[in-house]
């Protein structure tokens, strides 16, 4: 994630075509962060949200539900306080106001410093996993070794599937469902937009849109 992000800062090219480039392969090494990243919340949050190299509770077992919702609801905080800086920053380099025509000077430091700012998060980031929790992998393996299993197997899966099997199915299919349209949503955000605002050329209608959008789904969370 920091490496993607780094490069989503620095992205650049002599053309046009050479910036898009440069950025979609910038883009495709923070997703490839992004997507390990999920997994990883969503597995501390259900087995060791006490803290770095600690065995979890009972009372992580009893609430594992309300920690990954906690863990997954920072997702929403992000893209409000992403829409917020970017609103910022551009008010601030284009002289205060958010209507085009936009400079060269507004654009790059709006995009530069958008990606800038997470990066400075994840470097953090990475520091407290590499020297703050040395210990969980060989604390993990102690306590598979101490009750003398190890760790996923086949025919633990096959139980899982066995008793959970239609559960899994229902579940994993309410999240594509539901992945379907909030994504579809969000690419078509602009349409819908547009439809409302007709003749607008400004970018700042769409981003207050959007900004109006993740804060009324933070409420209902």
């Amino acid at each position: 994630m920091f490496s993607g992000l780094l490069l989503l800062t620095a992205a650049w090219g002599v053309t046009l075509n050479g910036w898009i480039i440069c950025y979609v392969w910038s883009l495709f090494f923070y997703g490839i962060g992004v997507g390990g990243e999920y997994p990883m919340t969503a597995t501390s949050g259900m087995e060791n949200a006490v803290g770095s190299g600690k065995i979890s509770t009972k009372e992580d077992r009893l609430h594992r539900g309300r920690n990954v919702s906690r863990a997954f609801l920072m997702q929403g905080w992000g893209q409000f306080f992403n829409q917020v800086i970017l609103i910022v920053l551009l008010l601030i380099f284009h002289h205060g106001s958010g209507n085009p025509p936009y400079s060269h000077v507004a654009v790059q430091w709006t995009y530069r410093i958008s990606f800038a700012i997470p990066a400075v998060g994840t470097l953090w980031l990475v520091y407290y996993r590499t020297f703050k929790m040395k210990s969980a992998s060989k604390q993990l393996a102690a306590a598979k070794k101490k009750s003398k299993v190890t760790g996923y197997d086949t025919d633990s899966l096959k139980l899982t599937f066995t008793y959970f099997g239609p559960r899994m199915i229902a579940t994993a299919g309410a999240w594509f469902a539901n992945d379907v349209f909030f994504y579809g949503n969000k690419l078509f955000q602009s349409e819908f937009i547009n439809v409302i605002l007709p003749d607008n050329d400004s970018i700042m209608p769409g981003w207050l849109y959007n900004l109006i959008n993740v804060g009324v789904s933070l409420a209902n969370d």
